[in-house]
């Protein structure tokens, strides 16, 4: 997210045009808060209030990881 945006029209934008049409796996990264909101195809949502570990890339990305104490 940038400063510029609205975390509830971020969130609706990433149910409605990412996961809706097929994205397997999508994160949106709330720096401010150190909130990541993991969206998943299943329709789960889940919810990490800290910086205090990795994101994964699961099984859409094998092997990824994102380090998020990188982004304080």
């Amino acid at each position: 997210m940038s400063e510029s945006n609205n975390l509830n029209d971020a969130r609706a934008k990433i149910q409605t045009d990412w996961i809706d049409n097929g994205c397997q796996l999508a994160w949106l990264i709330d720096p401010k808060t150190e909130t990541t909101f993991i969206y998943r195809a299943d329709g789960s949502i889940q919810i990490n209030r800290t910086f205090d570990q990795s994101l994964s890339g699961e099984d859409v990305l094998p092997g990824f990881e994102l380090d998020l104490t990188e982004l304080r």
